[in-house]
């Protein structure tokens, strides 16, 4: 009997079935599952928060900061700060491990400054096809990554380094200030509306299957719709 065991494999996308050896990526694999902790505790805190209003709400945005204790909205706009990165950085990692498993780039690529460019280009057009994250990689790419308007980069537009928390259809989103509240001199751009909690039920299927909510007095067990877009 041979004393080499068969590798384990481990599904990195539901969706587009993509499923490799453990061994083939243990360094990668640990990351993703830390992030993977990190993005379900930040999903199920926001979601504790929204359950006691979901009852309550009506179609109309409301600024969190009506009724809320302060310390919790400067954690909420901090919380998606930290999904938001970590999101981005998760899929982005999946598309390097997915890239890898495919034969588009090796780990070869790593030492040489075109390789490097090729894992980029792999990883990014990966992160493309993953439509569940658009909205975020947009406020990730403008806000989330570096703040603009301090290190403010080629055609970056300034723009006001936090941005509003709503509690709309059910749901905590971050919005675009309303016209006339950016910094003073900043340019602004279109900022997209999302939610975290919406997100990462939207996400599930792909890289979390077995995840559902927990039980609420106003949710069982079940999806909420999601909300429609809000010009």
């Amino acid at each position: 009997m041979s004393n080499t065991e068969p590798s384990l494999n481990v599904i990195i996308d539901h969706l587009v079935p993509t499923e490799i050896p453990a061994d083939s990526g243990i360094f990668e694999l640990s990351t993703l599952m830390s992030l993977e902790m990190g993005l379900n505790h930040i999903a199920l805190t926001v979601w504790q928060k929204e359950e006691p209003l979901r009852g309550k709400n009506n179609t109309r945005m409301r600024a969190v900061h009506h009724g809320t204790d302060p310390r919790e909205t400067r954690l909420l706009e901090s919380q998606f700060h930290w999904f938001g990165v970590s999101l981005c950085n998760y899929v982005s990692l999946v598309g390097f491990l997915a890239s890898l498993h495919s034969g588009a780039v090796g780990r070869e690529d790593l030492q040489n400054t075109r390789g490097r460019k090729r894992i980029a280009s792999a990883c990014k057009a990966y992160v493309n096809r993953v439509p569940e994250i658009r909205d975020v990689l947009i406020w990730r790419n403008i806000i989330a990554g570096h703040f603009t308007i301090a290190d403010s980069r080629n055609d970056d537009l300034d723009m006001v380094p936090l941005h509003p928390i709503s509690f709309v259809a059910h749901r905590y989103h971050v919005r675009q200030w309303d016209s006339g509240k950016s910094a003073p001199g900043a340019r602004r751009s279109e900022f997209p509306m999302w939610s975290i909690t919406e997100v990462y039920e939207r996400l599930a299927p792909r890289y979390w299957p077995s995840f559902r909510w927990p039980e609420g007095e106003h949710n069982t067990r079940r999806r909420l719709p999601s909300r429609k877009i809000l010009k």
